[in-house]
């Protein structure tokens, strides 16, 4: 399973120390907690409300009810959240993790129902949201947003990804580290 978060930071002259904060101790964090298999940050320069992006590959949705998961605050960012607007946190099925898309690469990001993205000439690779059902247990303990149902991801050479057509719904995100993995 994928989740994903989602988010922009308001102040730019504590950006890169949020920036290091969040690929160095966060990340270690989140993937000290039994579950959290791996984890990759990405930005986009499109102008969208939240420009970062956290992909993290789970083991299974039963790691936010753990114990160790809620007495650990589930990696939290107190000290950052007034400067983190627009977060949202959803979660995937289908893709049991997230393939690493090297620093010299981009990921797409496609935001529309499978049947109804245009021919982009890229081999996607395809994630279902989790239905509302599935999610019941924690979705309100961790503010999950279920608005958009399907999510697609290509890596792609930035070349490749510079030729695409300016689609609502699809953007491009440069990696701002390596696939970190728990193990």
């Amino acid at each position: 399973m994928l989740y994903i978060v989602e988010m922009a930071f308001s102040d730019p002259s504590k950006e890169d120390e949020w920036n290091d904060w969040y690929n160095g101790q966060k990340s270690s964090e989140l993937l000290a907690f039994p579950g959290f298999n791996a984890t990759q940050r990405f930005k986009t320069d499109a102008d969208v409300p939240a420009p970062y992006l956290a992909i993290h590959s789970i083991t299974s949705t039963d790691l936010y009810t753990s114990e160790v998961y809620r007495k650990g605050g589930g990696g939290s960012a107190a000290h950052w959240n007034d400067l983190q607007p627009n977060w949202t946190r959803r979660i995937f099925s289908d893709i049991d993790e997230m393939p690493g898309v090297d620093m010299a690469q981009v990921l797409v990001m496609v935001d529309l129902a499978p049947d109804g993205v245009p021919d982009l000439g890229l081999d996607i690779l395809w994630a279902e949201g989790l239905d509302w059902e599935t999610a019941s247990s924690y979705r309100d303990a961790i503010a999950l947003d279920s608005s958009v149902p399907h999510r697609g991801f290509a890596i792609v050479a930035p070349v490749t990804a510079d030729a695409l057509p300016k689609i609502p719904g699809v953007n491009v995100y440069r990696p701002l580290f390596k696939k970190q993995t728990a193990s």
